[in-house]
């Protein structure tokens, strides 16, 4: 049976000093007696270094609980924590480079800056906060808590643990592999993105040529949707795609999984995470002349949408579909499921601008208020302990955007704002609105989706409003980058040369 430990806190140059189980080795207690600890079942950084762990197998268990540590989202100031959960489901942790890492993810364990909670966070040796590192005292050393007024013994250094090599990503056939990063960089936490929301449809050559630029402009994320997309759209060389739910509810059209398969192993390439949006709410009422099939089921002659959001059959066909993406294994990434695979996705979005108002006359459709926190929490529940965040997915303005309904929603990590007003004073002053109910709420808010059509509209609405978003830590997302750009319309590539160099002026000045 792997040797006991104790998990511990050390304060003075903020590193959290933990172990790999190795033959009766236990953790140094550095300058502070703190330890990860349960506390009212609650896992937290504790001066009581009563609980006791094994390390083996990459499980940290607590022995006399018989429950092993994992990561939870959604705990009050950090959107990340940690829990005990059952062994036969609970994180795996690694120990490459001195830090306890999420296995199968960049991310680390850290505390929060007042250290009253857990929290994970992207791995780096740089960073001031806190960190795990690995220290161990020999047998025949003292107990890991000894009495205040007795000082720990030095520690005896031991051989470090074997660093565990990821296992490598098989290649995307028929397409040469594009070797990723040994090491690819984590997501910082202010950053620029793109929409493309039909980048995997395009021919795999094409596709990094655009993931190649976004890269030299400083852009690290690309948002997505999981919908029809025709062939040669938006005046591309698009080879089309299908929605994964065509004409009837429940019956899955994978391929359109397959082509964001293939984008995945590009993307961890060029170090470009993606929003994922599982659902585009303008094909339930064939807004773009696409209806697919639960605009077929549920659409009312009237227009009406409620028989989709607020009918609860409607509403388990629809988580059933979130998790079945969540859940889809990607075969070029050894099989794993999307859900597992952080440094390629950055959120699951449950719809794109769900509800919203339909038609010439713009019927408001907003006939559940609860609707995207009742999505989130069954996704949750559906991809367990993953790495990767929620996001609402936005709506057609601010208002609907900012339901408190969906800002006290545990399950829910970003609120995402949209907007296409011109009038960048009333865009300002709603961000930083949404701001401050984002930090009284512990949500992350994203501005994922503005824009403008004329080429001098374009520049200043991206210098304006980068500039804004970077000043207030607010990650933004224009739209929309495209292979082909439009003078009179929201698209636009390299081309546009000034269009371009606004977007990587302020896209490297986010990070």
């Amino acid at each position: 049976m792997p040797s006991p430990l104790v998990l511990l806190l050390a304060s003075g140059l903020g590193i959290l000093h933990a172990m790999a189980a190795f033959s009766n080795r236990v953790v140094k207690i550095s300058l502070s007696n703190t330890c990860i600890s349960v506390i009212n079942d609650q896992v937290v950084p504790s001066s009581a270094c009563t609980t006791v762990w094994t390390h083996s197998n990459g499980l940290f268990r607590a022995v006399a609980l018989d429950k092993c540590l994992s990561i939870y989202q959604g705990i009050v100031a950090s959107g990340r924590g940690l829990i005990l959960s059952d062994c036969a489901t609970a994180q795996r942790w690694i120990t490459p480079n001195s830090h306890i890492q999420a296995s199968g993810s960049t991310i680390c364990l850290d505390t929060t800056p007042n250290r009253k909670f857990f929290r994970v966070y992207a791995c780096s040796p740089q960073k001031a906060t806190q960190l795990f590192a690995l220290k161990y005292i020999p047998p025949s050393a003292p107990s890991p808590s000894p009495p205040p007024s007795v000082p720990a013994p030095d520690p005896v250094p031991a051989p470090p643990p074997p660093v565990i090599a990821p296992v490598p990503s098989p290649a995307p056939q028929p397409v040469p592999v594009p070797i990723p990063s040994p090491a690819p960089s984590t997501m910082p936490p202010m950053w620029a993105g793109v929409n493309f929301y039909f980048l995997h449809a395009l021919p795999i050559t094409e596709q990094e040529i655009v993931l190649s630029e976004l890269n030299k402009a400083n852009v690290k994320a690309i948002r997505i949707f999981i919908t029809k997309f025709w062939v040669g759209g938006k005046s591309t060389n698009s080879v089309g795609s299908n929605d994964l739910e065509n004409d009837t509810v429940g019956l899955y059209d994978d391929s359109i999984l397959k082509q964001i398969d293939a984008l995945m192993v590009l993307c961890v390439k060029y170090n470009i995470r993606l929003l994922i949006a599982m659902h585009d709410r303008w094909s339930l009422d064939g807004t773009w002349t696409i209806c697919d099939a639960y605009c077929q089921a549920y659409r009312a002659a009237d227009g009406s949408l409620s028989g989709f959001y607020a009918n609860p059959s409607a509403e388990a066909q629809f988580d059933k579909r979130l998790a079945y993406i969540a859940s889809h294994q990607n075969s070029l990434m050894g099989n794993r499921a999307w859900k597992d695979i952080p440094e390629a996705i950055y959120a699951f979005e449950i719809e794109n601008e769900g509800q919203g108002r339909s038609g010439a006359n713009e019927v408001p459709q907003y006939s559940n208020r609860n609707w995207w926190c009742r999505r989130a929490t069954a996704l949750r529940k559906a991809i367990g302990t993953s790495q990767i965040l929620i996001s609402t997915g936005g709506a057609q303005d601010f208002e609907n955007a900012m339901m408190i309904e969906s800002f006290s929603c545990a399950a829910l990590d970003i609120i995402a704002l949209h907007s296409y007003s011109q009038d960048l004073n009333y865009m300002m002053i709603k961000l930083t609105e949404a701001q401050a109910m984002g930090q009284q709420n512990n949500k992350i808010i994203i501005f994922e989706e503005f824009g403008a059509t004329s080429i001098a509209a374009k520049v200043n609405i991206i210098n304006t409003i980068g500039d804004f978003c970077n000043k207030k830590k607010i990650p933004w997302l224009p739209w929309q980058v495209s292979s082909v750009s439009k003078q009179d319309d929201f698209e636009f590539w390299a081309d546009q040369t000034s269009v371009w160099s606004a977007l990587a002026k302020n896209a490297q000045a986010a990070i």
